[in-house]
């Protein structure tokens, strides 16, 4: 059985590259160049994935656009003050000016005395099998470097592990910086990608539930570790070796919730509303 979802897959992992990453924030992402850049307007994206593609799409864009063709020398640059004026009437869902200006003050300190975010990730990642500790030390260094986020919105771009939360924002910005397979950008080469742990959204969520390997009811931290391992299990080296694929699925419509296989996506992919199982429209 683990054999042929893998080859199954594999196989969906073959049908998406490069090509296939619109729409998709790692888009804007990967328009930049250099670790400091990515890792800039990396974390920027991430922060702001919640919603529908198009509205993270605008807003990302919208936000990157006050800190100029170069983010991070932007950022640098840049005062409090300056940012908030800059982001003054900004607004995505819950997320308003004041929050994206007291979260980049944050970056920018961090910055500025750690010299990266992936340095004051490395400071607490103590190795083990996902990099919970990493994740930790990272949004403990953002949450101190500025009081504004003690506001809701600018907390919510970096939530921590020990908070219970599922941290599919936080760790989808490490997929984006430490997978390097012409998709990911590779920016961060200290970290190993087996480590990485499932950017837990309703697609990957419903996905793992499909395929049998997550069964935990509450999308959390701990369901986020539970899935990971169960994709682990078929691509030791790199479990987030099908996020990106599985996402593909869900972002363009191409396996909604419900259908039995009748679609595109299910005679081309074997997909049906369990996920990728064997469906009738799909060999063996």
């Amino acid at each position: 059985m683990a054999a042929a979802l893998k080859r199954r897959l594999d196989a969906l992992v073959a049908s998406f590259d490069a090509s296939s990453i619109d729409p998709d924030p790692l888009g804007i992402v990967r328009g930049y160049r250099g670790p400091d850049d990515l890792e800039v307007a990396g974390i920027l994206c991430a922060g702001l994935a919640i919603g529908g593609v198009q509205v993270i799409l605008r807003s990302a864009r919208t936000a990157l656009a006050a800190l100029g063709p170069r983010p991070a020398e932007g950022l640098a640059g840049a005062t409090d003050r300056h940012l908030r004026r800059a982001y003054r009437g900004f607004r995505h869902r819950w997320v308003d000016g004041d929050d994206l200006a007291a979260f980049l003050s944050a970056v920018r300190r961090v910055r500025e005395s750690r010299g990266s975010l992936r340095d004051a990730f490395l400071a607490g990642d103590t190795g083990g099998e996902a990099i919970e500790g990493g994740m930790e030390a990272l949004a403990g260094a953002l949450r101190a470097a500025d009081p504004g986020f003690a506001r809701r919105g600018a907390a919510a771009f970096v939530p921590a592990p020990s908070g219970g939360s599922a941290c599919k924002r936080p760790a989808l910005f490490l997929r984006w910086m430490v997978r390097d397979d012409g998709i990911d950008t590779g920016a961060w080469k200290e970290v190993d990608p087996a480590r990485l742990v499932l950017p837990l959204d309703t697609h990957l969520e419903r996905f793992s539930r499909g395929l049998g390997l997550l069964h935990r009811r509450t999308p959390d931290w701990k369901a986020a570790l539970e899935a990971t391992a169960g994709f682990r299990r078929l691509s030791p080296s790199d479990p987030l070796r099908y996020d990106f694929a599985l996402c593909r699925l869900g972002i363009l419509d191409l396996c909604p919730p419900g259908h039995s296989g009748r679609c595109r996506a299910g005679r081309v992919h074997g997909v049906c509303e369990r996920g990728l199982v064997p469906s009738a429209t799909s060999p063996a």
